[in-house]
């Protein structure tokens, strides 16, 4: 798992990071790139870096940076939007938007990626890349 982790934090230092916007943590569909209230509720609106990245349908915790197959079931992976966040390994409480250093030990953070919430909001996860991944009706 570690090893996991630090490859995905060489993959992710290894390219620019995507800029940070403001969603409503009730309305994923909210994004912006101010802070301020969500239109629709009034709650604040909470830092994220969203990402474009591929990954499994029904093994949402595997993220790649590349075009590929999942490892578990071989299924052609799809492009998604995922939260792109920084945590300490020791600390899963501490959750940050920008890489550096827990302030809890001093250890540094490793990325992480994370569905949002309210997938059916997410307009990439329905995109297919060949029609023999949708699903069949019987």
């Amino acid at each position: 798992m570690v090893l996991l982790l630090c490859a995905l934090v060489a993959m992710a230092l290894a390219r620019p990071l995507p800029p940070v916007s403001w969603t409503c943590p009730m309305h994923a569909e909210v994004v912006t790139d101010t802070s301020g209230a969500c239109p629709i509720c009034r709650m604040n609106l909470v830092a994220v870096r969203l990402d474009s990245v591929w990954s499994c349908q029904l093994h949402p915790e595997l993220t790649r940076l590349e075009p590929g197959r999942c490892r578990i079931d071989g299924r052609t992976l799809v492009r998604m939007i995922k939260a792109l966040s920084f945590t300490c390994p020791a600390h899963p409480t501490i959750n940050e938007v920008t890489p550096g250093r827990c302030p809890i030990d001093k250890r540094a953070l490793v990325a992480a990626y994370s569905l949002r919430p309210h997938g059916d909001h997410n307009p990439l996860t329905r995109v297919y890349p060949r029609s023999d991944c949708r699903p069949r009706l019987r």
